[in-house]
């Protein structure tokens, strides 16, 4: 039996492997249960991101501390937005998503320098021109921007940030 993963919405995924010829296999996580390994490869680890979605990846060092996840979900706490935004960490990127909105990503904090802990603030702008991440200011401490930026979450004044 192939290796199996529940993820947070209780959907099983199966680790699928296909073969090419003359190439290496690939594998990947697909809901429908096909032959596949029992185990993961030695070095990947399985991701799920915050819709659900699982993937398999290569075990990366984690850039964001686990002591900075906790200092954003404090802020979040203290300004009672835990259930309705949901921070998530992805390379260097510490992203917020907004849970009601189908988990939509809205406000990330990106690493910018590793040994000072210094911190980029950026919101997704939703024109239809632009769909992308833009900078709403300039870099600072993750608590000081946490502070000064996730007050706007969910609030009209997020979009005027830029």
């Amino acid at each position: 039996m192939s290796f199996s993963y529940r993820n947070r919405f209780n959907a099983v995924y199966f680790l699928v492997e296909k073969k090419a010829p003359a190439k290496k296999p690939k594998l990947y996580f697909s809901q429908k249960d096909e032959s596949g390994p029992a185990t993961l490869p030695e070095g990947f680890e399985v991701f799920e991101n915050p819709r659900g979605q699982v993937f398999l990846r290569r075990i990366g060092t984690q850039v964001i501390k686990a002591d900075e996840l906790e200092l954003v979900q404090k802020v979040l706490s203290k300004l009672g937005l835990t259930n309705r935004f949901e921070p998530w960490i992805d390379k260097n990127r510490l992203t917020l998503y907004d849970i009601p909105s189908a988990r939509q990503a809205v406000m990330r904090f990106v690493l910018m320098e590793k040994k000072k802990r210094i911190f980029m603030p950026e919101r997704f702008c939703f024109r239809g021109s632009v769909d992308d991440w833009i900078s709403i200011g300039g870099p600072g401490t993750l608590l000081v921007l946490c502070q000064k930026y996730c007050r706007h979450l969910g609030k009209e004044s997020l979009y005027e940030l830029y």
